[in-house]
């Protein structure tokens, strides 16, 4: 055994524990232990819990107390179109989060650039309209894993490559360049997606957050008077 883990759901209707197990060979083996009441409950619910409705099979029921489960559709988990302001709302912050990668860069901060970039901008806002364009593509008919996982499977490949090119290493200069790659994308795939949903992009806020980044960029690094002014109208 390499590592093992026991979690609890203390506060929860019905006490259970799930364990998790991964073996030097490779093998990970994930179990919970439920009280007999929680199970009556899933099968009484008119509706499969997500994490059932994903597809299971009964193995072992000696005493019948999964007689009447209901069958999976395999539906869990399959996303559906965004409504409007869902969608406006990613493209809001996916433009106030490039603000202030703009700002860390051009202090040197890579860390807080990098949160603010690869994680905010790159997976958690582009890769939601990545897959929203994937799904218009498959009709709305993909289950992703968790994080992204199998995105690389059903998207266009071009769009992957252009992907892929908004990661970078350390170098404060690349990142800017990685930078404005992520706008580019983000912006060719959320133009597709609101014209299938018959959204309005922001144009007008892209352009006006594009120049602002451009003008960050070039400030003068030396000057100790904006890096305080700017400090003080976007401290975070």
């Amino acid at each position: 055994m390499l590592w093992t883990s026991t979690r609890t759901n203390p506060g929860a209707p019905c006490e259970r524990f799930a364990r998790i197990t991964q073996y030097e060979d490779g093998l990970k083996i994930d179990f919970s232990v439920w009280p007999i009441e929680l199970l009556s409950k899933v099968v009484a619910d008119p509706v499969l819990p997500d994490f059932l409705d994903i597809g299971y099979k009964v193995l072992v029921d000696k005493d019948n107390l999964t007689e009447g489960i209901k069958p999976p559709t395999y539906r869990a988990f399959i996303p559906s179109p965004p409504d409007e302001a869902i969608y406006q709302d990613v493209i809001g912050e996916f433009f106030h989060e490039a603000t202030s990668v703009a700002k860390h860069l051009w202090r040197g901060d890579l860390i807080p650039a990098k949160y603010n970039l690869d994680f905010m901008m790159i997976y958690d806002l582009l890769r939601r309209m990545l897959e929203w364009q994937m799904e218009i593509d498959h009709n709305w008919d993909i289950k992703l894993g968790a994080y992204g996982k199998g995105l690389k499977k059903w998207v266009r490949p071009e769009i992957w490559v252009e992907l892929e090119r908004c990661f970078t290493g350390a170098n404060i200069e690349e990142n800017w360049v990685a930078l404005y790659k992520t706008i580019d994308l983000f912006r060719k795939v959320s133009v597709e997606v609101s014209q299938h949903l018959g959204y309005t992009y922001q144009y007008e806020l892209d352009r006006r957050v594009v120049q602002y980044l451009h003008s960050v960029e070039n400030l003068d690094r030396l000057d100790q008077s904006i890096s305080s002014r700017i400090w003080t109208t976007s401290r975070i």
